[in-house]
């Protein structure tokens, strides 16, 4: 069983929440967001019923008063009650949310993905050519492209609440930086490559992955 996926890739001030979907029940869910699923297939609505539920008992952790429901903007990003950032992942039988105050993080993004080699015959549509380069010379790159992956994900997920920008893969730049066992984890470091005005002045973003029981998770934090 995984556990803890995302727990030691935030640092303090970020509280997260993880669980097997098949295990949410989308009948605990507000009126207002089952509606937003009503239609879904039932793996659907118990992967955004997970999303929700673990939202909740973090948003009370963060001393949310009330049972606050989670709904969608027209980007169909989830809106946060104000004061709180937030991000939601899930991926073939794991949910994950990351939650913290506005106040201490003023962005925040988690990615989950499988873990399995990123074909190459993605690798020019997804990677850079700096990427490309650095991963040919790797002795696993196909499992370091899919972290490359998931990383610009985690960050597109992250920028997007100062933004409103949508980005493209090739938007942004990624220096990873391998640890003691590199295709378990380490961290990696953002540079976009498109002008992003709110995130001037910030310097290095850098996020962490972890790759685990089947996965590769990632996470990113930008501090208020």
């Amino acid at each position: 069983m995984t556990r803890a996926l995302f727990r030691e890739l935030f640092g303090e001030g970020v509280v997260v929440a993880e669980m097997d979907p098949r295990q949410a029940d989308p009948a605990r869910l507000s009126p207002d967001e089952l509606a937003l699923v009503s239609s879904a297939v039932d793996s659907r609505q118990r992967e955004f019923a997970a999303g929700r539920l673990l939202a909740r008992r973090l948003l009370s952790e963060l001393g949310v008063a009330g049972s606050c429901a989670v709904l969608r903007g027209a980007e169909r990003e989830p809106l946060w009650p104000e004061g709180i950032v937030g991000s939601i992942t899930h991926k073939r039988g794991w949910a994950a949310v990351a939650l913290a105050r506005s106040s201490v993080v003023c962005a925040l993004g988690c990615d989950l993905e499988e873990d399995q080699p990123l074909g190459e015959d993605l690798w020019r549509s997804v990677l850079t050519p700096a990427e490309q380069r650095w991963l040919r010379q790797q002795a696993n790159g196909g499992q370091l492209a899919k972290v490359c992956f998931s990383a610009k994900e985690c960050f597109y997920k992250a920028q997007f609440s100062l933004t409103r920008q949508w980005l493209g893969f090739l938007d942004v730049e990624l220096s990873i930086q391998p640890g003691a066992q590199p295709f378990v984890a380490g961290s990696f470091v953002v540079e976009p490559k498109c002008a992003l005005p709110a995130l001037d002045g910030r310097g290095a973003l850098t996020g962490r992955y972890l790759v685990r029981d089947g996965y590769v998770a990632t996470a990113l934090s930008v501090s208020a």
